[in-house]
């Protein structure tokens, strides 16, 4: 079961497992269409007659993201000429998103398995790190079976170093 506390972990988890998912190509992650002025397609896939504009949420699917990927679909034309069809994929799908659903839209609605969103986890926006303190996570990445996202590797070296620094102050180092 792969855990993530923000959509982005998600993602990337997709991505590399993209074959798990779905039985497509991956195309790219974070696309900027041209034609929805700006915004951007989390995932797009392909096959030989179709591009698949794929819309992820963290925890549920509810009617405001049919209503998101509907949008995406009025204003992408594929320039291939290919069929386009829009996938909204999460963890769970209110059964009012599966209703909204016209038969002859072109959505697919994707029940996520084995991924879990982690509530209790906090992101920190705003935290900077200086490039020798990248290097060192980068170099500890390197070690660690799997290599982990630096996110994944600076969450590990807090753990490790809150646990070092507990266990000397219960050997009676000065607070």
């Amino acid at each position: 079961m792969f855990a993530y506390a923000i959509e982005r972990e998600l993602q990337d988890h997709i991505v590399a497992n993209f074959s798990d998912f779905f039985d497509f190509r991956y195309v790219g992650q974070e696309v900027k269409v041209k034609d929805l002025r700006g915004l951007t397609v989390d995932l797009v896939g392909e096959d030989d007659k179709t591009v698949y504009l794929i819309e992820l949420k963290r925890d549920i699917v509810d009617i405001s993201t049919i209503n998101q990927i509907r949008r995406y679909l009025k204003k992408y034309i594929s320039s291939s000429g290919k069929d386009v069809i829009g996938i909204v994929a999460a963890p769970e799908i209110k059964e009012s998103a599966r209703l909204s659903i016209n038969p002859d839209e072109h959505i697919q609605l994707v029940e996520l398995k084995n991924v879990k969103y982690n509530k209790k986890e906090v992101r920190i926006k705003g935290i900077s790190f200086t490039k020798e303190m990248l290097d060192k996570v980068d170099n500890y990445r390197r070690y660690e079976p799997g290599i982990p996202s630096r996110s994944n590797a600076i969450r590990e070296l807090i753990r490790l170093g809150y646990e070092a620094h507990k266990n000397k102050d219960s050997v009676g180092r000065e607070n």
